[in-house]
């Protein structure tokens, strides 16, 4: 309900003002599209952390688990970017 609710507040607005349900829910996919470039954004800075955690290290645990957040940071952006691409890809096919 509350989701119906937010997602009305979002649409209503853009209709008070005549606008179309078709333009109202093209404004809202437009907004939509920044978040995984939001997203790959906090999986970079989450490596560069770990990168800076991996060459300050004094100790040996400390570097050990900076390595292991590097890989997952890597495996991270790496799965991030290939999804966007495909849905990219499935869009062109589609046409959408």
């Amino acid at each position: 309900m509350v989701k119906f609710i937010a997602t009305i507040g979002l649409i209503l607005p853009s209709l008070t003002f005549g606008a179309t349900i078709e333009s109202a829910v093209s404004g809202i996919i437009t907004e939509l599209s920044g978040i995984p470039v939001l997203l790959i954004g906090v999986a970079v800075i989450y490596f560069l952390f770990a990168v800076m955690q991996y060459t300050t290290g004094a100790d040996e645990k400390t570097r050990e688990e900076a390595q292991k957040k590097i890989v997952y940071g890597l495996i991270g952006i790496f799965v991030m970017v290939a999804m966007w691409g495909l849905v990219g890809e499935v869009q062109n096919i589609v046409g959408l």
